[in-house]
């Protein structure tokens, strides 16, 4: 058992969706098949503060954000981790289908596409990418890979109004990866997810909650074009049966070999009630009925529609850090500073810890030498009422006492001994680690045995500089990196061990 799960404390990682007309945030807590709600906030934006998912009003922004965490009552003063679902105008998707390559082949054909078909410069976005399930196509095996990216300056300047409003956000994502985190209904065929809110309609293509296609369609587009002031009940199913066929048909001429048969619509009672019959007449599909995929999970509470988008985003803050591989239009240095910030919060409590078992240790000590004086006042005592002294049978038992005391004594003495152990050594790790390792956690389950420490460095190169920094080092022995953490030449996800011959 590795020490440090049992008293590192699980971090809260809330999710927070972001439009233009509100912030809305949830923060869940998950025990074994158990998913509880801690908290669920929301707050109107006024229409000036975001235009088309760009920030126009950072100082509203930033209050209103300050106003939800206010709302979420303290839960995330100590660890403001977010996920944040990004508004969809602004952000850039393709899904791009390969043989069934390895995963240094599909780096080399990512970055050589990469150029050609994004409308800016990549060195102008943030941009990330994520293997997606395979395909049998004629007996052949094909990969998808799904590419998103946002421009720099559009990212940035949420970024800025989180950190000032004392949130620390972990990864951006498109609300698009958020609704399809969610749905069970197309797990072995693809299938269509229309979502509708007060700004346009997110139209996602899902297969095994992968996105194999999405667009968003802003209402303010159809308004404009028809000069209309509002949508009827008759108009949003004219548009949106339109907007579902362009989507189906652009889709299937791209992917011939899938053919799309369902889809659900996700949307205010009221005006699904109203369109539902006609939308399948008008556009061929059969609609299927929301499955909520956590649905499995006990006493999971119910969310109407407005809140989906924030279910799926809070749904990733429960996957693990090292283990979430989903797509994130941050900068790189976003997830080494989470590192660093969980690394220093570590042993914080460690130092707590360390403090509170030297003072129980003291009052042991302390307790220990008042105790052996009450005994030997008492047998003072004792001769000195009776006037008798005591035969050889009594001092033997007394010198029996004493020495189960001493034995006692000598078990605590180390254990102060550990206590104070800890210290030097992290001040040794910290001293030598060079810049781009970031240290995340330390195993230690006995004095004795090899300790262990695992980081993310940023390079190859910085990870054998930190090894070779351990191995010349005077205080530590049996340095050993396997070569397996070396296969990645970046943001490498390493574990080195090695023994402390300073005590």
């Amino acid at each position: 058992m590795n020490i440090v799960n049992l008293f590192y404390p699980g971090e809260k990682i809330a999710g927070l969706a972001i439009s233009d007309s509100s912030l809305r945030l949830l923060l869940f807590h998950k025990t074994d098949s158990t998913i509880s709600l801690i908290v669920q906030a929301g707050v109107r934006l006024a229409p000036s503060i975001l235009e088309n998912g760009e920030v126009k009003d950072k100082e509203g922004l930033i209050s209103a954000l300050k106003k939800i965490k206010e709302k979420a009552g303290g839960y995330l003063d100590k660890t403001p981790y977010v996920i944040v679902s990004l508004p969809p105008e602004g952000i850039y998707s393709k899904v791009f289908q390969f043989p069934n390559l390895n995963p240094e082949q599909i780096k080399d054909a990512m970055n050589l596409n990469i150029s050609t078909v994004l409308p800016v410069a990549p060195s102008d976005t943030y941009l990330d990418w994520q293997e997606q399930s395979e395909f049998q196509i004629d007996s052949v095996i094909s990969r998808e890979v799904l590419l998103e990216a946002v421009r720099k300056e559009r990212a940035d300047a949420y970024i800025d109004a989180l950190n000032k409003a004392g949130f620390m956000a972990l990864a951006f994502e498109s609300p698009s990866q958020s609704l399809a985190r969610l749905v069970e209904n197309f797990e072995d065929e693809a299938g269509l997810i229309a979502y509708l809110n007060e700004e346009g309609i997110n139209l996602v293509i899902t297969q095994k909650n992968f996105v194999r296609f999405n667009r968003f369609v802003a209402w303010s587009a159809h308004l404009a074009k028809e000069k209309e002031a509002e949508l009827t009940r008759e108009r949003i199913l004219d548009v949106l049966a339109k907007e579902i066929n362009l989507t189906v048909n652009f889709f299937q001429s791209e992917h011939k070999e899938t053919v799309l048969k369902k889809f659900t619509l996700l949307a205010p009672e009221a005006v699904k009630a109203g369109i539902l019959d006609q939308l399948q007449t008008k556009t061929g599909l059969e609609h299927q009925p929301f499955k909520l995929k956590i649905h499995r999970a006990k006493n999971f509470p119910l969310f109407d529609d407005s809140w989906l988008i924030a279910v799926g985003t809070a749904l990733r803050g429960l996957i693990p850090r090292v283990e979430d591989a989903i797509n994130s239009l941050m900068p790189v240095g976003t997830e080494a500073a989470y590192a660093k910030r969980k690394f220093v919060s570590y042993f914080t409590l460690w130092s707590d810890i360390i403090a509170a078992l030297s003072i129980a240790i003291m009052i042991l000590f302390v307790g220990s030498h008042f105790f052996l004086n009450s005994i030997l006042t008492g047998v003072d005592r004792q001769l000195e009422t009776r006037g008798i002294i005591s035969g050889p049978v009594t001092l033997g038992d007394l010198e029996q006492k004493a020495s189960e005391i001493n034995e006692k004594l000598k078990i605590m003495v180390p254990a102060a001994e550990n206590a104070n152990f800890v210290s030097p050594v992290i001040e040794k790790i910290l001293a030598l680690a060079p810049p781009g390792i970031n240290l995340t956690q330390l195993g230690l389950s006995s004095l004795d045995q090899p300790i262990s420490i695992t980081g993310i460095a940023s390079s190859r190169d910085a990870a054998l500089l930190f090894k070779n920094k351990l191995e010349n080092s005077p205080d530590f022995s049996d340095v050993n990196l396997p070569l397996g953490s070396l296969v990645q030449t970046q943001n490498i996800l390493f574990t080195i061990s090695f023994k402390w011959k300073a005590r």
